[in-house]
């Protein structure tokens, strides 16, 4: 039997079904979990999917299952286009690209006209080679008054001007569905975007208070830190489990903004000559100390594989340091945005004083 609260969120899931509710949540839970382990993610992704399968069994409209359901496909094309899996064959991204613009049209097919549709289409565009007029989807995506989750929206949203819309947007979906940790991890994300660091450290605080997992929680608390200023509130959000979504050598990041220079610059460079540096962690690593021909030439790398241009966008939204490469370098990445009407460079959340572009 499900309580009274579960219920709510059932109907508020629109889903009818108390078996397809209960696949819905055990998939949610697993959804949440794949996001506190990168190394991990797309296994984890799979075992959630098995539970989005029964729901869309009985309820093949729900739309926003079918988005978390199409995330495996994404976090495989991520992990291509970042450069973690440098044996990758010929062609993997360009049919990684197909499978999900394969399953982000079924998603479209059943989402409802306006918003819903809207953001499908704007997270469907992210995966193509045409950006145009994406601003002006993403607006009317945020637009909408009802409960939509989605999932890459966030990161394009905040990173690309909309951030105050993109935490709007997220309080609506925790009112709809206050256990949701994959909304706190967003919400709390858009809230140091959109310049309130304060708010986000209460709202992961809010999280842990109702025993909500929050996916990359560590990583979530380090960045509020970070740009709040708090820079020995708690040493431990600056030690990054294997996993993290920043799997940046330790303190890089503090050190970076307001540490030892010097130390910053070492740890850096030691990393970036090391086996372990995927291309869209050195543009990061990189660009915190001011490198920016290492920065330049890690984006440029990124920008030549298929879904180059999504993994620069939600990279730079990760970053929080303005732009931390330079268009020149990254010829696709600056013909999307130039189609797509998004402002560009990104302002900078966190100021790297050794960054000076």
């Amino acid at each position: 039997m499900l309580d009274d609260q579960a219920m709510v969120r059932m109907r508020n899931a629109r889903i009818g079904d108390v078996d397809a509710f209960i696949s819905y949540q055990k998939g949610s839970e697993a959804f949440a979990a794949a996001h506190s382990d990168l190394e991990h993610v797309s296994g984890a992704l799979a075992d959630a999917n098995r539970y989005f399968d029964q729901v869309l069994e009985v309820a093949p409209r729900l739309t926003w299952v079918r988005l978390k359901r199409a995330d495996l496909a994404g976090h495989v094309l991520f992990e291509y286009a970042a450069g973690f899996h440098p044996e990758s064959y010929p062609g993997e991204g360009a049919e990684l690209l197909r499978i999900l613009q394969e399953q982000y049209s079924g998603a479209w097919e059943s989402a409802r006209p306006g918003a819903e549709r809207a953001m499908v289409e704007v997270e469907r565009a992210i995966f193509s080679d045409d950006w145009s007029g994406l601003a002006a989807r993403l607006n009317q995506a945020l637009s909408g008054d009802q409960c939509l989750e989605g999932n890459w929206i966030h990161q394009v949203g905040s990173g690309l001007g909309h951030a105050d819309r993109v935490v709007s947007f997220n309080r609506r979906n925790l009112r709809c569905d206050p256990l949701s940790g994959f909304s706190y991890m967003v919400f709390a994300n858009a809230l140091v975007w959109d310049g309130k660091p304060e708010d986000a450290l209460q709202a992961l605080d809010d999280a842990e208070a109702l025993g909500v997992t929050v996916p990359f929680k560590r990583d979530m608390r380090m960045l509020a830190l970070l740009a709040a200023g708090w820079f020995d509130e708690d040493a431990e959000a600056y030690t990054a489990p294997p996993g993290s979504l920043y799997p940046l050598p330790d303190r890089l990041l503090l050190e970076a903004r307001a540490g030892d220079p010097d130390r910053a610059r070492k740890i850096s460079e030691a990393y970036l000559a090391g086996p372990g540096a995927s291309d869209w962690t050195s543009v990061m690593a990189a660009a915190a100390v001011g490198n920016r021909q290492a920065a330049n030439a890690a984006a440029a790398r990124i920008d030549g594989r298929a879904g180059g241009p999504f993994m620069l966008v939600i990279g730079s939204s990760l970053c929080f340091c303005g732009a931390p490469f330079d268009l020149s370098a990254t010829p696709n990445f600056a013909a999307r945005l130039n189609e797509s009407g998004f402002f560009w460079p990104p302002r900078k959340v966190i100021d790297f004083p050794l960054k000076t572009w």
